[in-house]
C-alpha cells in the first residue's frame, strides 16, 4: 500500500479532508468521478420563415402562426412582423416558455439558436428535434448529454494528481464532486 502526502495550505480544509479521510469506511476508489453534462442542439434558420411551418424538440410542436390560427396542441410562435430568422428565433424563444420538455431555448446570432437540456445525464439525449424551416437542427434529437459518477456525500475517490470528494449526494444528473491537488 502506498502512502500519499495531501499538502493543503488552508488549515480548515485540512482539517475537513482528514476528518473525512479517517471517517473512511471501505475502499478509496482510483478513477476521476465525471460531472454531469447537459445534451444540446443547434436550429439554424437560414432566410425567411413562412406561416405554418413548425419547429419540434421532444413532444412540443411550435407553429409560426398569425393570431388564432394554430393547430390543436401546437404551441402559437405569434409572429405580427417580418418573419426574418432573427425575428423567428425571438419569436421561438418568447413562445418556448410554454414549452413542457426540460429544455432552454437561448439566441445565438444570426437566426441560429441553441436548445439546452435543463436536466443534465443522457435521458435528454433522447428528445427529437425537427423542423420544416429552411436548414433546421444540426442532429435529430439532442446529443452531448453524460451521466455524471453516483456517490454518496463524503465518498472519495482519486487520480494521480487529484483526490475527490462528494460534498453531498451525487447522482446521474447531479454533480456535488470537489477537488484538491495532490503530490
Amino acid at each position: 500500500m502506498s502512502t500519499r502526502i495531501l499538502k493543503v495550505r488552508n488549515p480548515e480544509l485540512k482539517d475537513e479532508l482528514e476528518a473525512i479521510w479517517d471517517g473512511i469506511d471501505g475502499v478509496v476508489l482510483t478513477e476521476t468521478p465525471i460531472d454531469a453534462v447537459a445534451a444540446l442542439s443547434t436550429l439554424s434558420i437560414v432566410g425567411d420563415v413562412t406561416i405554418g411551418e413548425t419547429i419540434v424538440i421532444g413532444a412540443d410542436t411550435y407553429e409560426f402562426a398569425t393570431s388564432g390560427a394554430v393547430t390543436e396542441g401546437n404551441i402559437k410562435v405569434d409572429v405580427t412582423s417580418a418573419l426574418t430568422n432573427t425575428v423567428a428565433v425571438t419569436a421561438l424563444i418568447a413562445a418556448s416558455a410554454g414549452g413542457t420538455e426540460p429544455v432552454a431555448i437561448t439566441d445565438s446570432t444570426g437566426g441560429v439558436a441553441a436548445v439546452t437540456a435543463t436536466v443534465l445525464g443522457v435521458l435528454a439525449n433522447a428528445i427529437v428535434t425537427t423542423t420544416d424551416v429552411n436548414t433546421g437542427f444540426d442532429v435529430v434529437h439532442l446529443t452531448g448529454g453524460i451521466d455524471g459518477t453516483v456517490g454518496a456525500s463524503g465518498q472519495l475517490f482519486y487520480s494521480a494528481t487529484k483526490l475527490y470528494v462528494a460534498v453531498d449526494t451525487c447522482t446521474i444528473s447531479d454533480s456535488n464532486w470537489k477537488s484538491v491537488a495532490i503530490s
